[in-house]
């Protein structure tokens, strides 16, 4: 089983059949996290009914991952494709140092159909165990701000399901430790709170039901028997239901944790040239470590009734599709500058780019608070910036080792805001990050 310990994180995973790269034990400053995680499989409905449902497992052509080095942390990245490029996921579990955490798939699609006509049903699974194996309680924050318990098992959604507040949390009350959690926008999430118990753990390996997760008859609703979610061993699934109509899109939720060790100082680069190798030599390439009371779980069967797309075979005589050639006259869209001299606003900036109206508006700026929850070191600009397009609202974050991110266009670093809102009216216009790849090399 790989064991990664860097970054203040010890995180051990392994590769499940079926379920792709799942989560073990995993410890922050020295103190458990998590017992395990995973996204079991991907459930794909269609409208109509005269295609599937299906559910895809997530599994690939080889064994192959990837350990990322990204600013302040690192990832884990598989590619799940065995199915064929028209049913392709790649997964990311990603760490950073100051204790924030999560999980995203990257639907690639198209599916069975190009029309955005079906929806994407993905499961997140999470054994949360800040105080061990039991004493961990769930609350829910207020309008007002304060947390309130949540007492029985439930399903709850975002408060407001385009801003990117923490809405729930994890919290052993003895010890003030806690993992706050939020949704990403666009995942149209549920939130279900369960009681940990041996069958419902069985899903987490793969284990499906013909209905939608989230729905009447599948996971984790067949679970839920009203017991309570205070001061006992917790299970989080995260459902996101996301819509074809976008083509490649990501979901998958965040978390944030507090009340554990202070993480040293960072060092002076943020781009950490000197990461230790990945993997602990104390722990090679051996036989698992299994966890003293952990059962094991043996590989779950699908529905019976349930269509498995099938693995894909070329025809003996297709020639292997050779990479396509522009035509000599085809334009290629440039990357146009908004500002002439790219400089960071620092009052409210509108213009119209590709015929859209776009607007940039600082939100916080400098003395007026600190950085957020994502800890970056703004300097003397403003610490998070409003993008407006036609409407749609997008958060800048800047970097500390300069520049600025935003999650709704993940893996890249733009040097402004001007070249992030660009970028972003070019997904809208194009589907395109300037013709980046979604997962850059």
């Amino acid at each position: 089983m790989p064991i990664i310990e860097q970054d203040n994180w010890r995180v051990s995973f392994e590769r499940s059949a079926s379920s792709g790269i799942r989560l073990r034990e995993c410890d922050y400053m020295g103190v458990r996290v998590l017992h395990a995680a995973a996204v079991p499989f991907v459930h794909v409905q269609y409208q109509g009914g005269d295609i599937g449902p299906f559910t895809d497992e997530l599994r690939s052509s080889s064994d192959d991952f990837e350990i990322r080095q990204i600013m302040f942390g690192f990832d884990i990245c598989a590619r799940y494709d065995l199915y064929g490029p028209d049913y392709q996921y790649d997964h990311i579990w990603r760490f950073h140092d100051d204790g924030q955490f999560g999980s995203a798939i990257i639907i690639y699609g198209p599916g069975e159909e190009i029309l955005g006509r079906h929806t994407y049903y993905i499961p997140f699974r999470f054994d949360i165990d800040i105080s061990g194996a039991s004493g961990d309680s769930i609350q829910t924050r207020r309008p007002t701000g304060e947390w309130v318990d949540i007492e029985q098992e439930s399903v709850s959604r975002p408060l407001v399901p385009w801003a990117a507040d923490y809405d729930w949390r994890v919290i052993d009350k003895s010890t003030e430790k806690s993992a706050r959690l939020r949704a990403r926008t666009g995942d149209n999430a549920q939130v279900w709170t369960l009681r940990y118990n041996e069958l419902e753990s069985w899903s987490s390996w793969g284990g499906a039901l013909r209905s939608p997760p989230g729905t009447p008859g599948s996971v984790p609703e067949i679970y839920q028997t009203g017991q309570s979610v205070q001061n006992t061993d917790l299970v989080i699934w995260y459902i996101a239901e996301i819509s074809s109509v976008d083509r490649v899109t990501v979901c998958g939720p965040w978390f944030a944790l507090d009340g554990y060790p202070t993480p040293p100082p960072r060092r002076e680069d943020p781009k950490h040239p000197d990461h230790p190798h990945p993997h602990d030599p104390d722990h090679p390439d051996e036989p698992d470590h299994p966890h003293p009371d952990d059962p094991k779980h043996p590989e779950p069967k699908l529905h019976p009734d349930e269509p498995v797309h099938p693995e894909p075979k070329l025809h003996p005589d297709e020639p292997v599709h050779p990479e396509p050639k522009l035509h000599p006259d085809e334009p290629v869209h440039p990357e146009p500058k908004l500002h002439p001299d790219d400089q960071t606003p620092l009052t409210k900036l509108s213009m119209e780019y590709l015929g859209r109206k776009v607007e940039i508006e600082p939100m916080v700026m400098p003395g007026e608070g600190k950085a957020g929850e994502h800890g970056h070191m703004a300097g003397n600009e403003p610490l998070m910036y409003v993008v407006r397009v036609d409407g749609k609202e997008i958060l800048a974050h800047p970097m500390g080792g300069g520049g600025f991110h935003t999650h709704e266009l993940p893996f890249v670093r733009f040097k402004s805001v001007q070249a992030l809102a660009e970028t972003y009216v070019n997904y809208l216009e194009y589907g395109i990050y300037h013709g980046r790849k979604e997962k850059p090399e």
